[in-house]
């Protein structure tokens, strides 16, 4: 899925019924893509680098299979819906001062609630650190 010139890292994916969505990072120069693979037809549909200078996406899909993405992009934690048409527009939700941070989203208890995590630091060390967010 990615382009052969580029070390890919931290790869995520999330299935609905329409397809599965996979994310990734160009480990050294940075930039996030992520590609659809249509659940019928089994082939890749799309793929595309959907942040040039995001790191870390990750892929969350809800019960109802709605698809969300969450990515670190300029020290800032960033979300966007995702669906068979791509990317849609981007909020941030969060910050990081930390350098290497993974970041995961998962559905919360309610429609339009997702849990996310990521790393950062506190003093000298790495912490995780969580929260909720409402979508509409």
């Amino acid at each position: 899925l990615s382009d052969a010139k580029f070390k890919a890292g931290a790869p995520s994916i999330g299935c609905t019924n329409e397809g599965c969505f996979i994310a990734w990072h160009r480990a050294r120069q940075g930039g996030a893509s992520v590609a659809f693979i249509d659940a019928k037809s089994r082939q890749l549909q799309w793929h595309k680098l959907f942040a040039p200078r995001g790191r870390y996406p990750s892929v969350g899909v809800s019960p109802k299979g709605k698809a969300r993405l969450l990515w670190v992009q300029g020290g800032r934690l960033t979300t966007a819906k995702l669906d068979r048409s791509g990317v849609g527009p981007e909020s941030r939700v969060g910050r990081t001062s930390y350098g290497q941070v993974s970041s995961i989203i998962a559905p919360g208890s309610k429609t339009g609630e997702w849990l996310i995590g990521w790393l950062d630091r506190e003093g000298a060390r790495a912490e995780p650190y969580a929260s909720l967010i409402r979508c509409r």
